[in-house]
């Protein structure tokens, strides 16, 4: 995949609505398939790819607090109901700063 493929798959998938990534991803990769397989030069969006996107859109979006708290419930974690909390309070600080602080 070039540059240039992998910054407008990298924009779609950002931009994707809450709930929709996983069904993004599965469409985009329908279409590059298809792409490869009209002799193209088989654009592949692999694993790497799609983790490394998502980790970015988690980030940005403060799903990394509730990725965090299902990781902690899948380790059998009890008390993390607390570590949950402050983690939601920092993405909402970093989402807050980031989109609508005013510098001027």
């Amino acid at each position: 995949m070039s540059d240039e493929q992998f910054q407008i798959v990298e924009r779609l998938l950002l931009s994707s609505p809450p709930g929709q990534f996983q069904q993004l991803v599965s469409t985009l990769q329908f279409i590059l398939e298809d792409s490869a397989a009209d002799g193209g030069t088989a654009p592949i969006l692999n694993r790497e790819s799609i983790q490394q996107i998502q980790n970015t859109y988690n980030s940005t979006t403060g799903r990394e607090a509730l990725v965090l708290s299902q990781s902690k419930n899948d380790q059998g974690d009890d008390d993390n109901s607390n570590d949950f909390g402050k983690e939601l309070k920092r993405s909402l600080k970093n989402y807050l700063e980031k989109h609508y602080s005013s510098k001027g």
